[in-house]
């Protein structure tokens, strides 16, 4: 609860595709005991959105990115992995980071769906699920 208010980005501050993107990334960490299941699982959910043919490039990215142990089921703040995610997937980003092939490859095949996220720190924050989820928080305190 260290952080201010207006720099957590949250669910609620992303466009619909930045949304789907972090969507996708914690059903990857969460859905199946395998990575190959939760991939299969979400291929099959996404077969017929245009996303579909970007998921393959996606899932690499997100093996390499890895797990965030804590954060796969959480709130609707977002965590430094998925805010790195998006940084990585943001035509803004062109670094040379051992991340860059991977990152490419995925960026290429989003943008063919019209997929662009916009980086993490070029999103602002409204501040809306921070207060959120101080207000359950406290909501919860009360009732112990």
């Amino acid at each position: 609860m260290t952080e201010d208010i207006d720099t957590c980005l949250g669910l609620s501050d992303l466009q619909e595709d930045e949304g789907l993107l972090i969507s996708i990334y914690r059903a990857w960490q969460t859905h199946g005991p395998t990575r190959s299941v939760a991939e299969h699982h979400i291929a099959s959910s996404l077969r017929q959105d245009r996303i579909y043919g970007a998921l393959e490039p996606l899932f690499g990215l997100f093996r390499v990115i890895g797990i965030e142990a804590a954060d796969a089921d959480r709130s609707a703040l977002l965590s430094s992995h998925e805010l790195q995610l998006l940084e990585l997937l943001s035509p803004a980003n062109d670094s040379l980071a051992p991340l860059f092939s991977i990152a490419e490859q995925c960026k290429a095949a989003l943008a063919e769906r019209g997929v662009v996220p916009r980086p993490a720190s070029q999103i602002t924050s409204s501040g809306h699920d921070r207060l959120t989820e101080i207000a359950s928080l406290s909501y919860q305190m009360i009732l112990r």
